[in-house]
Order: structure tokens, then sequence, then C-alpha cells
């Protein structure tokens, strides 16, 4: 299915040569964001995905705050020996720019410790010169639980080379966008698609649209990071719960901007792509509702 936004394979290429670029760290790092969707369905060893997926062009990385280098480069003397530049004028940098056209852009990021006001905030990155991480709550999901895709990676004048990175579990994907959607940006714009918290319902919605294979491996992961503990099973609930509040008519805004999305998207008509919105994010409570707790 080849709809207006559903062209990972555009960006791929830069996806690729970041993936190489970082290969020393990758047992240190987790890939996150948008490109998750995409790396399960390409790699992950399912027969079937039924759903598009939105577009992202940036690679979005998670870090801790301090990382070794263990005899290896600077993870920023690496970027910059690949060409690409620290964004701003800062002695520390989270965000760097290769090709835009290829989409060659990088964030890290690092669970955030610490007082509120300090919520998005560039952090450094201890023993790693020239190096910062944009510090997020609500990230510690996205780290503990993880699985590892190969991958091939082909790049100039160098043989194939097969890379393991690490990205979330879906099911801890999931939880992450379910349970901090409320908490995310609306944009302050009425421009369609500006909202984080709409793209993050989008995202809820295309998990659940996928397929009986990738929603049961979802409900697996849950079962699995629930009997970790008590805290992470309260993630589960509570993510479930916000799904709940939605369908009930909180977030309405955030809800009808990614039914406009949806419907820009996959050509549906506004009615239609509003009504398996809320569908598919019924389907979605369901998947996280996957014990007797929630």
């Amino acid at each position: 299915m080849n709809k207006p936004y559903d062209d990972y394979e555009q960006f791929e290429s830069g996806l690729r040569r970041v993936l190489w670029e970082l290969r020393e760290y990758l047992n240190d790092i987790v890939v996150i964001g948008g490109w998750v969707p995409h790396l399960y369905r390409k790699y992950g060893g399912f027969d079937s995905w039924r759903s598009s997926l939105s577009r992202t062009g940036e690679v979005d990385i998670l870090l801790t705050s301090a990382l070794d280098t263990l005899g290896r480069r600077p993870l920023a003397t690496i970027l910059a020996d690949a060409g690409f530049k620290p964004e701003g004028d800062r002695d520390r940098a989270a965000v760097w720019l290769g090709n835009a056209e290829q989409g060659e852009q990088i964030e890290l990021f690092v669970p955030h410790v610490g007082v509120a006001g300090q919520i998005g905030s560039q952090r450094p990155i201890e023993m790693q010169e020239r190096l910062a991480a944009i510090s997020l709550p609500d990230l510690e999901l996205l780290s503990s639980f993880t699985s590892e895709l190969r991958i091939r990676v082909t790049v100039a004048r160098q043989p194939a080379t097969d890379l393991g990175i690490r990205i979330p579990l879906l099911g801890a994907y999931l939880t992450n966008k379910a349970s901090t959607f409320p908490k995310r940006s609306t944009g302050g714009t009425q421009v369609p698609g500006s909202s984080k918290r709409s793209k993050d319902l989008l995202y809820i919605r295309d998990l659940a649209a996928a397929g009986a294979e990738v929603t049961q491996r979802m409900g697996r992961d849950c079962l699995e990071m629930r009997s970790s503990s008590e805290l992470v099973a309260g993630r589960i609930d509570r993510a479930a719960s916000n799904i709940r509040l939605l369908l009930m008519g909180s977030f309405s805004a955030a809800l009808h901007e990614a039914a406009d999305m949806l419907a820009e998207r996959d050509g549906l008509g506004t009615s239609e792509a509003l009504a398996e919105l809320k569908g598919y994010l019924a389907d979605a409570r369901e998947v996280l509702r996957s014990s007797p707790s929630a």
C-alpha cells in the first residue's frame, strides 16, 4: 500500500548512513521515535503489516547520561568526521545535521532526572566531549525493554555489513505513546499535522491497524513488561486509561486533528477517518488492557 506519506524508503538511505557512522556505539544506544514502526515492519519478521505509516525524517537516539568511549572515538568526533554539523552555536550539541534531503538529522535524548523546569533542556553527556542530549521524562520503558534487529547496510566504497540495532519492544513503544501523549505539545497552531500530541495518536492508530500478528506481539510484550514490576504495570494501566479518557471526550482537538491527518494521508473522508481512528484507538486500549489489573 503506497500512501502519500508512506514513503520511508525515500529516507532510509539516510537512516542507514546514520547507523553505519554510529556502528561503534550501537550496543550502547536505542533508536526511538518514528522510525521504530518502520523498522519492525521491514525487519521485524512479520508476515504482514497492513497499515500505512506517517513519514519521519530525523533519527531519534536514546542515550544514557554517561557514555564511556572505551577506546572509541567520541561520538561528536565520529559525527563531525562524517560530515554532520551541530545545530546552533553550542559547545555541546544534541542535534546533528547531515544531508537534509536524505533525512540525515540526528536528535539525541536522555531520560530526565531533576526538576520539572529543566525538562526539554540539553544536558551534557559525561565522558563525551561536545555532546549533549535533550532531557525528557518517561523514556525509561524505551531503554529497559528492547529487542535487536539485524539490518544489512551498504554504504559507498564499503562492503555490505549486517548491523545489530536496539529498538524498544513494540509494546513499550505503544505504552510510551499512550502514556505520554497528554503531556505533549499542542503546537500552538491550527496547521494540520502540527501537534505532537496528534501525531502520537496517529502512531498509536497505525500500530493497532497493522494486523493481528502485530497486535498479538504487542500484547505479549505488555504481559512481559507487566510482570517486571508494579511500577511498569502502573505505566501500562495509565496508558490504557489515557485512551479511555480520549474516547470519552478528553483531548478532542488532538483527536480531530489526528483524524484530519489520517484523512489526508490515506485519502479518506473526514467522518470516515474519525470513526476509523476511534475504532483502532479502542483496539490499542484492549492491547494495553492485557491483564485483569488494567
